[in-house]
């Protein structure tokens, strides 16, 4: 309750398929996501406070059934059913969905079978053994156990009939309580007197006397390795083997007093009991301390002996011993005051000690403590090891001893400092022995090259830290080092790099005390500060992949800190490991490996910080940009270790680094379509393989849209047209005062063929504009506005004037250029070269005399052609006219005559005859000669483009 369960007393426990688990009571109904609990009473609509059953039907809605009838919930309640709606009767007490997706109910007067929106009714009169219904169980055949309190009833899927079993066909009670199948189809039952199992029609109870803790069951499951789990009024009950194995949940009555059990999907059995809802999940670490005889808790190294004795020294309580499930302080010749780092079965029935007072050896009857020549039975001593020529090693203070069998020798030797302590020696396959210290680094001797050969080794590894506490080798020569930076890994016969094991790799520390291989050198365990760390070594060898399942106090490893020389492993796999609080041993068996996928579900939504409720692929207005999503990974096994990972697709090309966050935000998003994803890790790192995903779009505003930009682009174009025509209509007037007769004629009709010249540019510019517009690119239509609309200002101001200087009439054919390279997707490039004779500002000549000839090289020459064109516009000054060239590489004015008679529709272009009546109206009135002689340029017999010579005329200013 203080958890947040609105109930003590659990009678009913489900989990759907989002992977919630769902509890129920005398309190009402609670959902659990591994987190927090989310409580439901009759002010949310139940018709009852009292809720009795849990299912799920195939369109994911719960059906709760309750002492007033049932109500359906699909994240809130939204119906309800009663009697009144076809119920047998309101008091349900048990529910299950079948194989094909209809809802049986029991009650307290029979049954009703929702199929199809219809309740079916079963009661004695139909053939049910009795009418009070106490549970249901569909078996692998897909018949339908009903247990009542008369008896069971098994109701047949293609007959439709029902077949009846009471004590006279050999039950031990008539009050059934619970029904399961095992793996060899056998049905097993829960009754008010015992346990019965109906094998070949044959019913075997197990009551008390065959021990049996309380023949009161009050509910039944079978796990997935086929175990029998029942819950009775005096705890729970294992049932595995032909042997009863009895729980105790807690010290007080209540919550030993079990009402229903519940296997999830992760294979955590769940216990609803009288004083609340527990789990389990197998029992892998048993722990030893004060209680078991270890009056100093603090666990150095551990064996067992040849005669199968368990050893463990300890830090000031000395040498301890394990026989008959107790540990025994060993005292030996005040051997209890000492600290014992590591113990070795030098022969059988004798053991050498690693203390602080030096060595000492037990021979099975007494310590002896020897004199010898070196300091070994005086000095520190922390670890033992054999190397492959049975020359045992010890290690001490910034040296070790060599025992050949005869005589003991010492050596020393420099480390990376003078306060060096050894901790784990190894020899690799070469003969080499390692040496690793604290605060020395590691040393490596090679015994072939001298007695004297140790060399600090570490940094040539290419490792900065200095110390090495533990060390394993493994069949391949692969050595591995626990240092306080992690795992280290690395053969000394290959030049590859070492290769580190770390936090970021998914360890709970980098600090390693002791390494040890599994069963199997499939596995390395690694014990640090924090717990252990279990290294798929095999996984990394077969892919690269570090898989790493770290195990602490939340996984029932409640030693917390490892020691050195603290491992043993025995034949069965059992694992014992030394730490500060005592002994933990770790029992491969009872370990359940999580394989299950985390339950991901996106749980909720904000804009701009406040709760709504959003649907899948929404649109949202485009200030409606800042959008938090809320989500969970659920993990029952061990919640606190989900880790999450997600993607905005549409916005970010990467997804997020695993964390343990359930939201995200994302602000100011632009318009555009998006996807968010979120997958989750479980306790164990394993992914999703498909992630919850949500779709929105935000909408662009409305003056980004097509019809805004067509209206507006409509508008502007209109307003420069009458701009134009009316300054246009100004200057005529203002010709008319100022010229005479003749050049009045003249300049009305020039500036009437402009006007006529005008709007065939207007047209061309906005089939472009029309053209981005109707493939949605915003950007690139209002870029061609622009540009549009500066040469519409150009035009309209060089109108005013016959003759405009150099710099204009090029300032206006490089907008015109820019606009056309745009609107043929970069069909063409051009070049602009202006002589530097020829003052810009100064000279003066006719406006828009050049760009009809430019637009016909580019519609007749270039457009057609394959690939890429140039063109090339040149201006030289020869005398008091300019030689404006044009130059295009296209396919010449033969091929696009052939072209235009193919062309299915033909384009009447106004452009050229303009032109050539304007420069008629201009050698009348300016008394010129202005001429354009247009040249097809050959290669090889292949037409290979157009040359067009124009002679104009030349006014300065000086």
């Amino acid at each position: 309750v203080e958890d947040g369960l609105p109930f003590i007393n659990v009678s009913t426990i489900f989990q759907d398929s989002k992977g919630n688990l769902w509890s129920g009571g005398y309190g009402g109904l609670s959902k659990f996501d591994g987190i927090s609990f989310t409580n439901y009473t009759p002010k949310e609509g139940l018709l009852n406070h009292s809720v009795t059953s849990i299912s799920e039907d195939n369109q994911g809605n719960l059906w709760i059934g309750t002492i007033n009838g049932i109500n359906k919930f699909d994240g809130k309640i939204v119906a309800s059913y009663t009697t009144k709606n076809g119920l047998i009767s309101n008091s349900i007490t048990a529910s299950i969905k079948d194989s094909k997706g209809d809802l049986w109910f029991g009650t307290d007067n029979g049954i009703s079978k929702l199929t199809g929106g219809t309740f079916i009714n079963y009661s004695k009169k139909d053939g049910v053994v009795g009418n009070t219904i106490n549970c249901f169980y569909q078996d692998k055949s897909g018949n339908i156990w009903i247990g009542t309190s008369e008896g069971i009833s098994v109701y047949n899927r293609v007959s439709g009939k029902f077949k009846n079993y009471t004590i006279a066909n050999g039950l031990i009670s008539n009050r059934i309580r619970g029904i399961s199948e095992d793996l060899q189809h056998n049905i097993w039952i829960a009754t008010s007197n015992g346990l019965c199992k109906l094998s070949n029609n044959t019913f075997i109870s197990y009551t008390q006397n065959q021990g049996l803790i309380d023949d009161q069951i009050t509910s039944i499951i079978i796990d997935y390795k086929n175990v029998i789990w029942l819950g009775t009024n005096k705890g729970l009950v294992k049932f595995a083997n032909e042997q009863f194995t009895n729980y105790f949940i807690r010290k007080e009555q209540n919550s030993n007093l079990i009402s229903c059990l519940y296997q999830d999907y992760e294979r955590n059995l769940w216990i609803g009991t009288y004083a609340g809802l527990f789990k389990y999940r197998g029992n892998p670490f048993v722990s030893y301390g004060i209680l078991d005889g270890l009056t100093n808790s603090f666990i150095y190294g551990i064996i067992r002996d040849s005669k199968n004795t368990l050893w463990a020294g300890s830090q000031g309580g000395g040498l301890y011993r394990f026989e008959n499930h107790h540990f025994s302080q060993f005292n030996k010749n005040g051997l209890k005051a000492n600290k014992v780092s590591a113990i070795y079965e030098y022969t059988p029935g004798t053991l050498w000690l690693a203390t602080d007072a030096g060595l000492r050896i037990y021979d099975g009857a007494q310590i002896i403590v020897n004199i010898d020549s070196t300091d070994v039975f005086r000095n520190n001593i922390n670890c033992f090891y054999k190397d492959s020529k049975n020359n045992l090693w010890m290690g001490g203070n910034n040296e070790v001893f060599k025992y050949d069998g005869k005589k003991f020798t010492q050596y020393t030797f420099k480390a990376r400092h003078e306060n060096a302590t050894v901790w784990t020696i190894i020899e690799d396959k070469s003969g080499i022995i390692w040496i690793g210290t604290y605060l020395g680094g590691l040393i490596k001797h090679d015994p072939s090259k001298g007695s004297e050969n140790f060399i600090e080794y570490s940094q040539q590894l290419g490792l900065k830290n200095d110390s090495y506490l533990t060390s394993i080798i493994d069949k391949a020569g692969n050595l591995y080092f626990g240092s306080l930076d992690g795992v280290w890994m690395f053969n000394p016969s290959s030049r590859a790099k070492p290769v580190q094991f770390s936090e970021e790799d998914g360890m709970n520390s980098a600090l390693v005390y002791s390494l040890t291989f599994g069963k199997t050198e499939n596995e390395i365990w690694a014990g640090t500060n924090q717990g252990l760390s279990n290294i798929n070594i095999a996984e990394y060898k077969r892919s690269g992949q570090k898989k790493i399942i770290p195990f602490g106090k939340e996984e029932g490893f409640v030693g917390i800190e490892c020691n050195s020389n603290g491992n043993w492993v025995d034949e069965d796999g059992s694992i014992w490991f030394g730490t500060v609080y005592g002994i933990t041993k770790y029992d491969p068996n009872e370990y359940i490996a999580n394989t299950a996928e985390s339950k991901t579900n996106i749980t909720g939504f904000q804009l701009f910080y406040t709760d709504t409720v959003l649907t899948d692929k929404i649109h949202l207005t485009h200030n409606n940009n800042n959008i938090t999503f809320t989500y969970s990974g659920i993990c029952l096994t061990n919640p606190e270790k989900v880790k999450y990972s997600h993607i905005l697709e549409g916005f970010e090309k990467k997804w997020s680094p695993a964390s343990k966050e359930r939201f995200a935000t994302y602000s100011n998003l632009p318009p555009g379509t998006y996807t968010f994803k979120v997958m989750s890790s479980n306790n164990e790192g394993v992914w999703n393989k498909g992630p919850a995903h949500f779709t929105f779009t935000i909408d662009i505003p409305f003056w980004q849209t097509w019809w805004f930009l067509i209206s507006a682009s409509l508008l502007i174009t209109t307003s420069l047209i009458f701009s134009i025509r009316h300054r246009v209509q100004k200057i005529k007037d203002g010709e008319i005062r100022k010229t005479e007769l003749n050049k009045k004629i003249a300049n009305i009709e020039s500036q009437a063929l402009r006007a006529q010249m005008n709007p065939h540019f207007i047209f061309n510019t906005l089939s472009s504009i029309q053209h981005y517009i109707s493939n949605n690119n915003a950007d690139a239509a209002l870029k061609y506005l622009t540009k549009f609309a500066k040469l519409m200002r150009s035009i309209m101001d060089n109108s005013k004037q016959p003759m405009i200087p150099v710099a204009e009439e090029i300032n206006a054919l490089h907008l015109y250029l820019e606009l056309e390279v745009m609107r043929f997707d970069k069909k063409f490039q051009y070049n602009i070269n202006v002589d530097s004779s020829i003052d810009q500002n100064y000279d003066r000549i006719p406006s828009m005399l050049i760009q009809p000839y430019i637009e016909n090289s580019i519609i007749h020459g270039l457009l057609p052609k394959e690939g890429a064109g140039k063109i090339v516009v040149a201006l030289q000054k020869q005398g008091d006219t300019i030689l404006c060239t044009i130059e295009d590489d296209g396919i010449g004015r033969k091929k696009s005559t052939d072209f235009k008679k193919n062309r299915v529709t033909q384009h009447k272009s106004r452009g050229m005859s303009i032109t050539k009546e304007r420069l008629d109206i201009l050698n009348s009135s300016l008394n010129s000669n202005i001429n354009a002689e247009i040249i097809d340029l050959h290669e090889n017999n292949e037409a290979t483009g157009t040359r067009v010579k124009l002679i104009i005329p030349l006014e300065t200013n000086e």
